[in-house]
C-alpha cells in the first residue's frame, strides 16, 4: 500500500492546484522531491532563463507539476477547496512571494482550511527547498 500525499500550492490565500500523489508520499520521498522542484527564486520577469527561477507562483506550479509526472498514474491534479481524504498521510503547502525562495510546510494531519500548520500537533517540517535537502537528505 502507498504513502499517499496532498500537495497544496497557494496563491496567497487561495489554493491553486492540489496535486495528489499515491506512492511515496513520506518526507524523505515526496518531500524531497518537492524540496528539489522548489529550490529555485520566485521571481516577477524573466531576465536570466539560466537561473533557478520560477516566473511567480503560477509558473512554479506548472514546474512542479511537469517535474513529478513522468508517466501516467501515480500524480494527479485535484479540484481545489474542501476536506482532505483521511487516505492522505502527509499534506505540503508551498506558499512563495516574489524575491524570496518558496517555503515547503508539512503536516501529518489534513485540517479544516485554512491550514496552519505549525500549531498542529503533528507538524513535520518546513522550509525552503535547500532546509528540505539539508534535513532529509541526511535521513535517507
Amino acid at each position: 500500500m502507498g504513502t499517499r500525499s496532498m500537495t497544496i500550492v497557494m496563491d496567497g490565500n487561495d489554493e491553486l492546484v492540489r496535486i495528489y500523489r499515491q506512492m511515496d508520499g513520506y518526507p524523505e520521498g515526496h518531500g524531497l522531491d518537492l524540496a528539489r522542484l522548489c529550490d529555485l527564486m520566485i521571481v516577477n520577469g524573466i531576465s536570466d532563463r539560466a537561473a533557478k527561477i520560477a516566473n511567480g507562483i503560477g509558473c512554479l506550479a506548472a514546474q512542479i507539476i511537469a517535474g513529478l509526472k513522468k508517466h501516467p498514474g501515480g500524480i494527479y491534479i485535484e479540484k481545489c477547496g474542501g476536506d482532505i481524504s483521511d487516505w492522505v498521510e502527509y499534506v505540503y503547502i508551498v506558499r512563495a512571494v516574489v524575491g524570496h525562495r518558496p517555503v515547503i510546510d508539512c503536516s501529518t494531519q489534513p485540517g479544516p482550511f485554512p491550514f496552519n500548520i505549525q500549531k498542529d500537533k503533528h507538524f513535520v517540517f518546513a522550509g525552503t527547498g535547500e532546509a528540505w535537502i539539508k534535513h532529509f537528505s541526511k535521513a535517507a
